[in-house]
């Protein structure tokens, strides 16, 4: 037998096994092309997924920070008094906040309170209402709830507002001047920290049909609309808040805009 033969010997040829190894390659072929396939659909399900998920992050904005008790990731101004309530499970539920939509404007319905006060009633055992912010008779401004948490005052709007509670010397619920001013400060900065306009300020009314803030109920001719622009300029001098020269022109309208929503109330 030649020495080129393949099988120079009768036993150094099994056809089974020739026939084993040939089976073994072909079930390696298919892992390979199984696995290919895999890989295939597996790309082919997530495309449409991850745009789907692009999709929803430019809807409904970044997903919440749940909150740790530690600061907001927003910076808070100076001008605000951060008196942050106990974390109770019920007036502060730690319950992580949606995309802010609407900054909700209510008042305290106590005549005469302070915003110390209303804010350590919220901080009372049991109590099962508060605000993010509460702007007091002298102007203070009183952070109770971090800006990643839930406040507990507008209802079912509580997941995607900020919450601001105004307090007033009598029973009309009209806001003196030193709360107003700090009142449009305030909505102002909240709307240039989450890329708001005039015309997301809205009343707890606007949402329950309470009548809160009560002033702006019974005198809602003209309140709370963006297109009430034109004032006395008398009382146009006496309520528009003075203007830091400093401030960005885009800040400064924002600043009159907010103004012109909550003063044709006061002009009525």
């Amino acid at each position: 037998m030649h020495e080129s033969d393949p099988y120079p010997y009768d036993d150094a040829y099994d056809p089974a096994a020739v026939r084993s190894q040939r089976m073994e390659r072909r079930r390696r072929e298919q892992r390979r092309r199984w696995r290919r396939l895999l890989v295939v659909c597996t790309l082919v399900a997530a495309v449409p997924l991850l745009i789907y998920g692009l999709w929803r992050t430019g809807r409904n904005g970044p997903a919440p920070v749940a909150s740790s008790g530690g600061p907001s990731a927003i910076a808070i101004p100076e001008w605000i008094d951060q008196q942050i309530i106990d974390l109770d499970g019920a007036a502060r539920t730690g319950t992580p906040i949606g995309r802010i939509r609407d900054i909700a404007i209510h008042y305290v319905a106590n005549p005469g309170t302070t915003a110390r006060q209303n804010r350590n009633y919220f901080n009372q055992k049991g109590v099962e209402v508060s605000s993010h912010f509460i702007v007091g008779l002298e102007g203070e401004v009183v952070q109770c709830v971090p800006l990643d948490e839930k406040s507990s005052a507008t209802n079912d709007r509580n997941i995607d507002t900020i919450s601001i509670e105004v307090c007033h010397p009598d029973e009309t619920g009209r806001f003196n001047d030193a709360a107003y001013a700090s009142l449009v400060k305030l909505c102002t900065w909240l709307m240039g920290q989450y890329g708001l306009d005039e015309t997301h300020l809205i009343r707890h009314y606007d949402v329950t049909g309470k009548l809160c803030p009560l002033y702006f109920v019974r005198h809602e001719v003209g309140a709370f609309q963006t297109g009430c622009r034109i004032l006395p300029k008398e009382r146009d001098v006496q309520r528009k808040p003075s203007v830091n020269p400093l401030l960005s022109t885009n800040t400064v309208a924002k600043i009159q805009k907010v103004y012109s929503v909550f003063s044709c109330a006061y002009m009525l």
